[in-house]
């Protein structure tokens, strides 16, 4: 069976994942329409002016945009573990723990802002060479 994914996203990367680890024997094909090392869509991009105001509460109840940039940084580099175990075959889950996973939040969250910053686009970089057709995979649509 052959199965076409299109969309390098969260949803195309899961169904691409699961097709194979159920079945080895498929031909899982991804296509993800962005150039490599483009982070919108499946990554998250802010202006400078966005992250210069993380002081800031976010419009979420309890998070501060510390916390919320926090959470984006850290599920960057937990959704590189997955694209990791979908290209290897090895699993690699997101996080080793619940707690693992919310140590990580609060420990990036607490950085200085510039630090802050800087681990979020580092994080993102490291997502988008992680992506089909990023700097970590051959220059093929065909990765699974």
């Amino acid at each position: 069976m052959r199965i076409a994914c299109l969309g390098a996203g969260p949803g195309g990367l899961l169904a691409a994942l699961l097709a194979k680890r159920s079945d080895p024997g498929r031909e899982v094909t991804v296509y993800e329409r962005n150039r490599a090392g483009d982070t919108f869509g499946f990554g998250v991009v802010f202006s400078d002016a966005t992250l210069d105001g993380l002081g800031a509460a976010s419009l979420l109840p309890g998070w501060p945009r510390t916390t919320l940039l926090a959470h984006l940084t850290r599920n960057a580099d937990a959704l590189v573990n997955l694209l990791t175990w979908a290209r290897t075959g090895v699993e690699t889950p997101m996080y080793a723990s619940s707690g693992a996973r919310d140590a990580g939040i609060a420990q990036t969250a607490a950085l200085p802002p510039d630090e802050l910053r800087a681990e979020f686009r580092l994080s993102q970089a490291r997502l988008a060479a992680g992506m089909p057709g990023g700097e970590a995979l051959p220059d093929a649509p065909r990765w699974l």
